[in-house]
Parts: C-alpha cells; sequence; structure tokens
C-alpha cells in the first residue's frame, strides 16, 4: 500500500514538470524558427508585465486572502527574506571559491539570490493532484504573495543594482584600458592612432550590425533568416524604455542616499504590478471592500442579478486575463533559452554555473526542508498543508528569468555576463526536472503525510 501511495505521489510530481518542459519545449522550437523573435518576445514580456501579471495578482490576492490570512503572508515574507538570505550567502561563498571575473559579481549574486517564484511554481501547482481545489487556489495566492516579496526586493529594495554594477565595472575596465592606449599613442603616435582607429571602427561596425540587422526584415524573411542568437536579444533589449529612466538611480543608489533610496522605492510603486499589489491588499484585508467582489461572512450586500457580488464581473475579467500569463511567461522563457550560446565556454568556465546550480536546487532545498519543517514543528503553520507545501517548493526553484532580461538590458555587447547566465539556466533547467519533483515527493510523503 505504501509502495503503492509513492508511485501515485511521485507520478503526480512529475506530471506538472513534463507540461512545463512541454511548454518550454513549444517555446524553445518557435524561437529556433524566428516565430517568437526577440522583438516578439520583448512585447509579449511587456503585455505579461504591465497587464497580464497585474490582473493575475488582484484575482488571487483578492479572491483567496483575507484579513484572517495575515499570519500566512507573515510567514511567507520570514521565509522569502530567509530564502534569498541563504541564496545570497551560498552564491557569496561561490563567488569568492571560483574566483568568478569581477564583471560578473552581481550577476553571480543576482542568480543565487533571486529565484523563479512567477510562473513555474503557478505551472507546477495548478497541475499538482494531491490537493484539493480550493487548496490549489490557495496555494497559487500564497505563489503570488511570494513574487510580491520578490519584486520589493528586485527592483524597490534596488536588487536590481547588482547587474547594473557589472556593467559599471566593465565600463571602468575599458576606461582603463583606453587610457594605456593613450599613453601608448604618446609613445608611438601613428601607430597608435591606426590601431585605436581600427579598434573604434570594429566596435562600431558590430555595433551597428547588431543593431540595424532585422530592422528592414519582413516577417517571411525573418522566418527564413539565421536563428536569432545572444547579440539579436542585446540589440533588442539593450537599454529597454522601462529600464532606462531607472538607470542613473541605480548608479546613485551603489553610493546609497536615504533620499535617494525612497525616492527610488516610491518611484517603483508606480509600476503597474506594485499597483495592483496595494490596491488587492486593501481590498482583501478591508472585509468590506473585498465583499463587492468576492462573498464573504463578515459583511452582506445586495447581489447582482446572477446573485453574484456587485463587482464580481471586474474578478471574472482578472480571472480570464490572467489565465494567459503562465503559459506566455513559460513560450518566452523557452524562445529566450533557445538564443542562449555556449560557444567559447571552457571547462573551468563551468565551474561557477554548475556550482550555482548545485546551490540553488539541490543544497537550498534541504535547508528549506529542514527550515519550513521547523516552523510546521513549532505550529505555525496551523495544519494549512499547501501554505508548506509552496514554502517548501519556492526552495527548489531555478534562477529568476527577469534577470536575462536585465542583463542585456544592460549589455553593450556579447559579454561574459551573458554566457554565464546561459550557462547557469541550462544546467539549472536540465537539474530540475529531477530535483524539484524529488521535492515535492519529499514533502507530501514526509512532510505533510499526505493521504
Amino acid at each position: 500500500m505504501a509502495f503503492t501511495e509513492l508511485q501515485t505521489t511521485i507520478y503526480t510530481a512529475i506530471k506538472p514538470i513534463l507540461k512545463i518542459y512541454f511548454i518550454i519545449a513549444c517555446g524553445f522550437a518557435l524561437g529556433r524558427a524566428n516565430i517568437l523573435t526577440t522583438q516578439t518576445c520583448k512585447h509579449i514580456s511587456t503585455l505579461v508585465v504591465l497587464m497580464l501579471l497585474p490582473t493575475l495578482i488582484f484575482s488571487k490576492i483578492v479572491t483567496n486572502i483575507g484579513i484572517e490570512d495575515i499570519k500566512q503572508v507573515g510567514i511567507i515574507v520570514l521565509v522569502s527574506v530567509v530564502l534569498y538570505l541563504m541564496g545570497g550567502i551560498i552564491t557569496w561563498i561561490i563567488y569568492f571559491i571560483t574566483n568568478v571575473p569581477d564583471v560578473w559579481f552581481g550577476g553571480c549574486l543576482s542568480a543565487g539570490l533571486f529565484p523563479n517564484v512567477a510562473e513555474l511554481p503557478i505551472a507546477y501547482i495548478s497541475t499538482f493532484n494531491s490537493f484539493s481545489d480550493e487548496e490549489v487556489e490557495k496555494g497559487l495566492s500564497y505563489v503570488v504573495m511570494f513574487l510580491t516579496t520578490y519584486c520589493i526586493i528586485q527592483f524597490n529594495f534596488g536588487g536590481i543594482v547588482l547587474i547594473e554594477r557589472d556593467f559599471d565595472t566593465e565600463r571602468r575596465h575599458l576606461e582603463e584600458e583606453d587610457m594605456t592606449i593613450e599613453n601608448t599613442k604618446a609613445n608611438s603616435k601613428t601607430t597608435g592612432v591606426s590601431k585605436h582607429t581600427d579598434v573604434m571602427n570594429t566596435s562600431i561596425s558590430r555595433t551597428t550590425s547588431i543593431q540595424s540587422n532585422r530592422s528592414h526584415m519582413s516577417n517571411i524573411e525573418l522566418r527564413n533568416a539565421d536563428t536569432e542568437d545572444i547579440s539579436d536579444m542585446i540589440s533588442t533589449y539593450h537599454r529597454d524604455d522601462l529600464i532606462e529612466d531607472e538607470v542613473p538611480q541605480w548608479r546613485q543608489l551603489l553610493r546609497f542616499n536615504p533620499l535617494t533610496f525612497i525616492r527610488f522605492f516610491a518611484l517603483n510603486l508606480k509600476r503597474p504590478m506594485s499597483i495592483a499589489l496595494i490596491v488587492a491588499l486593501l481590498c482583501s484585508l478591508i472585509p468590506w471592500l473585498r465583499g463587492l467582489f468576492v462573498n464573504v461572512r463578515q459583511v452582506s450586500y445586495p447581489t447582482a442579478p446572477d446573485a453574484e457580488p456587485p463587482l464580481s464581473f471586474i474578478m471574472d475579467f482578472c480571472d480570464y486575463m490572467a489565465n494567459a500569463c503562465v503559459p506566455l511567461g513559460i513560450l518566452v522563457l523557452g524562445s529566450t533559452l533557445s538564443r542562449l550560446s555556449l560557444s567559447g565556454t571552457t571547462l573551468r568556465f563551468w565551474y561557477t554555473p554548475v556550482l550555482i546550480c548545485i546551490g540553488r536546487v539541490v543544497v537550498l532545498p534541504i535547508i528549506g526542508v529542514l527550515f519550513t519543517d521547523r516552523l510546521h514543528q513549532i505550529g505555525w503553520f496551523d495544519n494549512d498543508r499547501i501554505l508548506h507545501f509552496v514554502c517548501a517548493i519556492s526552495w527548489g526553484l531555478p534562477s529568476a528569468t527577469s534577470l536575462i532580461y536585465l542583463t542585456a538590458a544592460c549589455a553593450d555587447q556579447d559579454g561574459p555576463q551573458m554566457k554565464y547566465l546561459a550557462v547557469v539556466y541550462i544546467v539549472q533547467y536540465a537539474v530540475l526536472g529531477v530535483s524539484l519533483p524529488f521535492l515535492a515527493t519529499w514533502t507530501v510523503m514526509k512532510s505533510l503525510s499526505v493521504n
């Protein structure tokens, strides 16, 4: 009987990851075929961030989070903070023992700090059959709260500075090289000028080629062209309008002025996701507001003709829009993975990404299981099985996909940062098919004892 139960749980844990892999494979194929081009992916990402994700946040929080769930929200914040701290410490150790170039210090820390707490856990939990439909809906709202903590730390608290810092360091190195060239020119002016001109011409030619490579192609020509690569992605995302406005503020944050930090935090509250979160929390934590959207016990309003709350049509809209968020996000992820390149990487180059993968999807899940089990033992979860499960699997997720786009937005060319990220993501998603189902099975069989 126990063996049959184990078989069922293992299959239940593997089934969601297969769905995720199939969608990633579809995105990968569409990316290789130049159907999901870098420009298309950029537009889809913008659509997800500006419209679909805010509706998902509002829908799940208002529907499933109430004033009685304040304790659960606090637990999620605590687990998130510990998760980010442990991820940062492990990656910081890896950075120093593997002698990573200084131009990838921030990217290395970000890869260990920020997990993919958006589309992956939502897709996984929505297909996991060991919980009731009500528990799954509750679990999705908990995932949204994890996503909220990620957005606050990455954007409002300036975690994005880590990536910008790498390119500031790289620019300083280039400036030092330019100074060396200038000094050389003083001794050998003619030769120096000639070499410097050649370098500048090559750089300008490369930049112009990247930026204009596909700008005048039709859709049919683009599909028949060579598959887009990292250079095309950098050209598309480089200094994206949504990011460009914040670049000077990132650099100011490096000097950490309290007023600058407060201003930076406040400016990020204007983003659609932040607005959706604030409005959703206000509506969910104030019963007489929440009662306008969903049925609640504390208040009673005259219902609409269909016997639903007066503003239930807004929830219908948000639910319908939110359904497109996860599959589109995973398709874009697959398309992005299709453009990552391992060319020019040596065996030594793989040391750091492989160790980050081990830390991210092997070591952190062990720490997470021990930590969440301890919270369960002291009664913090109050027999809320889905909260325990969501908190546990959040420790076994790969690095956040947004790091690729942020790095591409800052990059001036195909530098080591993108190559390191390519290896990190390829290794993590190769291991994820085993590590995440194992973590889910262990949590269900040992920690939750789901029958």
